[in-house]
This record gives C-alpha cells, sequence and structure tokens, in this order.
C-alpha cells in the first residue's frame, strides 16, 4: 500500500515526464505540397473546366482521389470519365 506522499511523488514524476504535442504537427511539417483545388471540393458539385481539351465544359466531381486529384464525368456536356487536372 501506498502513502499519499508516495502517490504525490509518483504524480510528480508523471507530469514532468509527459509532454502535450499536437499529433497533427509532425503531419503539416511533412506535407510540403500544395493543393491545387483553391475551393471546397465534395463529391456531387459541379465543376466547369478551365484547361485541357475540354476546357469550358461543365462535370460533376464523382469521386476525390487525393488533395490534388479528383475524377470527374460530364456524360451529357461530352466530357468523358477521367482523373482532374
Amino acid at each position: 500500500m501506498q502513502t499519499n506522499a508516495n502517490l504525490t511523488e509518483n504524480h510528480s514524476h508523471i507530469h514532468a515526464s509527459t509532454e502535450h504535442q499536437d499529433p497533427t504537427t509532425s503531419l503539416k511539417q511533412n506535407m510540403s505540397t500544395e493543393s491545387k483545388f483553391k475551393r471546397f471540393v465534395e463529391i456531387g458539385r459541379v465543376v466547369l473546366l478551365k484547361s485541357g481539351p475540354f476546357s469550358g465544359k461543365i462535370a460533376v466531381i464523382t469521386e476525390i482521389i487525393d488533395h490534388n486529384r479528383a475524377i470527374i464525368d460530364g456524360s451529357t456536356t461530352g466530357v468523358p470519365r477521367q482523373s482532374y487536372p
């Protein structure tokens, strides 16, 4: 059985050795690439293509690949299902 003095000593040791770090800090430091998407992107959003052979046509975001790429489809406007950009 531990006395109150021992408990206090043990707790102060625990508090002294515990460091509070943001778990996303190392992730933020490792992410050096900037996203090509500048606006809020989600499945179902309508997009106007600004570059490539289908420039000026409308498509819909059907899947999100990563923070730089999405799969779009514009079957009614002649834009085939493809990754963009």
